[in-house]
């Protein structure tokens, strides 16, 4: 059972979130669900996402774990790589433009995990935002 679209005129409901009761409508036939899921039902495309599980640490000490490491090869690359290339290249300017391209790099990857992190938090439920 469908309704009709007419162009003129707006179809509309008001909707209670808590208990899905239809408090006001502009729809003449209120008794058909189907009517309800066929007119206001909008396919949201992050659907598909919601339906899979999050990849976000389950506990603090794991996400302080990873935080830690994260921090801790940042820094230790950074002094390495800063080390080896004032050991082994004499001229100052290529080693700080080799310096300055591993840093590129870092903020790469740090952009690439900062969005995979961002795609998972979409995944969580509303109350645990």
């Amino acid at each position: 059972m469908k309704i009709e679209n007419h162009i003129n005129e707006n179809k509309w409901q008001l909707i209670d979130s808590k208990t899905n009761e239809i408090l006001d409508t502009t729809v003449e036939n209120i008794n058909s669900k189907v009517i309800n899921e066929e007119i206001f039902y909008k396919k949201n495309p992050l659907q598909d996402l919601i339906d899979r599980d999050s990849k976000l640490p389950k506990s603090l000490s794991l996400g302080l774990i990873l935080a830690i490491t994260g921090h801790s090869f940042w820094n230790g690359s950074s002094f390495l790589v800063d080390y080896l290339l004032n050991k082994y290249i004499i001229n100052i300017i290529i080693s700080t433009v080799l310096n300055l391209f591993w840093i590129l790099i870092l903020i790469g990857g740090l952009m690439i995990i900062g969005r995979i992190i961002l795609q998972n938090v979409i995944l969580l439920p509303d109350k645990m935002v």
